[in-house]
């Protein structure tokens, strides 16, 4: 029997599911109108031949992304959750057994989110076009979507995997551990976690990409010196800041500067503003590599809050407005050099363990386990002293001078029969020997006049020439 307390998480669990499957419905007839009212048109229009069509199949595929996987998908989720809700209020519900059963396809939204910013950036790009935005406007259909907009239905499978993992944690605490359900809600929520755990990280890969790509347009760098490339696999931005910085030893005063920190390198650049491009342009001054940096300490200039930085034999000093500004740069600075620092090691680690081509291994040959007896007993002619034995020009033949005086007997030992077996079949070969005469070759007839070959006409023959091969003598 259910305790007071079991019957309240019941109730409180059974709310919860029933908001479940109320957004659950409403996100699935979302993604339907979705596709109904942009993206089916789009495909359509994009099957035109190229002078009447607005958007191409390339930009179709990659504004829907996924859609068509995680729909279906949906769908079945939707119809599990409608049928156990649909059981009286006293029974038990399992929700999570409804998601073990789509838990292998929520990968579909890792990739949807992720390509998700590039779709948008299609669709601004597509919007210059005067024929595209005539034939975008026609597609908003207000009987269908009301106020809504293409922007607002394609984030709706980016906020929802936050959102189921929202609600399966509220149904998780209300779930006590001998509940049936419990379980499966546990891997449920575990599963749906995990992705959007990856969903977050691979947009904040992205986001990092694409940050990294506008400050490298944006960078302004000495021609003479090697270009300074920061997309890098595993380089991250970290943060930027209009600070004042000085190089101690070329005894400089303090400069406004913009800094620039990435997981193992600091930029200083000198901010200005191009009025044709309508863009900021970072002309490059300096750049410290934090592997190389042997400490960062936290100091004073003129009392104000500062951070020296030590790389070799120069000092930048970087001073700051406040001190809470300072900590924050001075922590980032600290992880940063230490990633770059592991970084370093690593790639010498890689250089010093380059792995040496084994040893080819001898074939191993396999050993005959015979004895001597009985290789001579299976085969008598092994026992003869083959010195004695010449060859005759052909092969395989033997000459007549090999008699039986020069024929060495050896006695197997052992039973009689083997003996008088041995026997047989020495004097069988050894006849054979004796008795073996050299291959005689007859000499090879010439071909008659009958049987010889005659040349073969040719076609378009001169007169002198048929002559000549008819008539061969003359």
């Amino acid at each position: 029997m259910a305790t007071a307390e079991q019957t309240k998480m019941h109730a409180k669990r059974r709310q919860v599911a029933k908001e479940l499957l109320s957004t659950e419905e409403t996100y699935v007839k979302n993604l339907q109108d979705l596709m109904k009212v942009f993206c089916e048109p789009m495909e359509a229009n994009a099957m035109l031949p190229e002078n009447q069509r607005v958007i191409s199949k390339d930009d179709v595929r990659t504004i829907f992304g996924s859609l068509k996987i995680i729909l279906p998908i949906n769908k079945m989720l939707l119809e599990d959750l409608k049928a156990q809700l649909a059981v009286p209020e006293e029974e038990t519900i399992f929700i999570g057994a409804s998601f073990k059963n789509m838990a292998f396809c929520l990968r579909s939204y890792i990739s949807y989110c992720t390509e998700f910013d590039v779709s948008r950036k299609i669709l601004q790009q597509l919007k210059q076009n005067p024929e595209f935005v005539s034939f975008f406007e026609k597609l908003h259909n207000k009987d269908i979507i009301g106020k809504m907009t293409l922007k607002d239905f394609l984030i709706m499978p980016v906020q929802r995997v936050p959102r189921y993992r929202m609600l399966l944690t509220e149904i998780l605490k209300n779930t006590w551990d001998s509940h049936e359900d419990y379980s499966l809600v546990k891997e449920a929520l575990e599963n749906v976690s995990i992705t959007a755990q990856a969903i977050e990280d691979a947009q904040e890969k992205f986001d990092n990409m694409n940050k990294i790509i506008a400050i490298q347009a944006d960078l302004k760098q000495n021609k003479k010196e090697e270009r300074l490339a920061l997309l890098q696999p595993d380089r991250k931005f970290v943060r930027s800041d209009v600070l004042m910085i000085r190089e101690v030893n070329s005894e400089s005063d303090f400069h406004k500067r913009k800094l620039l920190l990435f997981n193992d390198l600091l930029l200083v650049t000198k901010a200005s503003y191009d009025s044709k491009k309508k863009r900021e342009i970072l002309k490059l001054m300096s750049c410290v590599y934090l592997a190389a940096v042997n400490d960062i300490v936290v100091t004073s200039a003129g009392g104000q809050p500062s951070i020296s930085i030590f790389s070799g034999d120069t000092i930048h000093m970087i001073r700051f407005s406040d001190e809470t500004t300072r900590d924050t740069w001075f922590q980032s600075l600290r992880e940063s050099r230490d990633f770059a620092i592991e970084k370093e090691d690593f790639k010498q680690q890689g250089k010093l363990n380059v792995s040496t081509p084994k040893p080819t291994k001898k074939k191993k040959t396999r050993k005959s386990t015979k004895t001597n007896e009985e290789v001579r007993f299976l085969n008598p002619l092994l026992a003869l002293d083959k010195n004695h034995l010449k060859n005759a020009g052909e092969k395989n033949s033997i000459t007549e001078s090999a008699s039986m005086d020069t024929l060495a007997w050896r006695e197997p030992t052992g039973d009689s029969s083997k003996r008088e077996r041995s026997s047989t079949l020495f004097s069988t070969h050894a006849t054979r020997i004796k008795t073996t005469e050299p291959v005689k070759t007859t000499p090879k007839e010439e071909p008659s006049e009958a049987t010889r070959k005659k040349p073969k006409l040719k076609r378009n023959l001169s007169v002198d020439s048929f002559r000549k091969i008819v008539q061969p003598n003359t």
